[in-house]
């Protein structure tokens, strides 16, 4: 697939594997949409995206922030 812009990298995970980003695809213009691209994607264009993004064609990725743990109320 043809994109015209990607925005917003950042690492996905810790072993750093996979990089979230936002992207407006051709097919889709005027619309970003959230994408993980990975070295191991079954599609060339995400293998190719996950090259482009990590050698910082689209600017620094951003590091990794784990998710919140899930809020417990204390009994």
């Amino acid at each position: 697939m043809k994109f015209k812009q990607v925005k917003f990298p950042k690492w996905a995970n810790a072993e750093q594997t996979q990089i979230d980003c936002m992207v407006e695809w051709k097919k889709f213009p005027g619309q970003l949409m959230p994408f993980t691209a990975s070295p191991a994607d079954p599609s060339a264009h995400g293998r190719d995206l996950y090259t482009r993004l990590q050698s910082g064609e689209f600017g620094v990725v951003a590091d990794y922030e784990p998710p919140e743990p899930p809020y417990v109320p204390q009994e």
